[in-house]
């Protein structure tokens, strides 16, 4: 009485065997997914041109009264990091020669290390400024504005320097 278990493979079923809910929702789908596709492939290309054209339009539009330099920052901090920059910069060499000596050549020029530097970077010298800065700020006398906790630590500074 041995039962034996035929296994059954699925038949794969033809277009014509598929009831008619089944071919509307097939063909439902695939309109969907090309849909999908078609959406995809035209906003990764409008994007595209939208951001080369931006591109292209920012540099050809060089005038101060553009529309396109009203993005530009003008703010003291803006200016005075922008004069740093153009401060280190060696016009008379050619970028397309050697780029390193266009973008930091007056820097090598203009900048010298101490006896007590191995190197120098314009980090360094930002460094140095700050702290200059700084002590000058400490050094200074007190005012009666000037918020307490200002006030504390100038006579700290002072009392360590004493």
């Amino acid at each position: 009485m041995a039962q034996e278990i035929e296994q059954v493979a699925p038949k794969f079923s033809t277009w014509k065997s598929l009831t008619h809910i089944q071919k509307n929702l097939t063909v439902l789908s695939m309109v969907l997914f090309l849909t999908i596709i078609l959406g995809f492939v035209l906003y990764n290309s409008t994007l595209s041109k939208s951001t080369s054209v931006s591109h292209t339009e920012a540099l050809r539009d060089n005038n101060p009264g553009s529309i396109a330099n009203k993005n530009v920052c003008l703010t003291p901090g803006c200016i005075r990091a922008a004069s740093s920059v153009l401060k280190n910069m060696d016009p008379s060499t050619d970028p397309c020669e050697d780029f390193y000596q266009f973008a930091c050549g007056n820097f090598l020029k203009t900048t010298n290390l101490s006896r007590d530097q191995s190197s120098i970077t314009s980090f360094t010298v930002a460094k140095d400024m700050l702290q200059h800065q700084l002590r000058i700020m400490m050094e200074a006398p007190h005012t009666p504005t000037e918020p307490k906790p200002f006030a504390l630590l100038k006579r700290l500074y002072q009392a360590c320097m004493n």
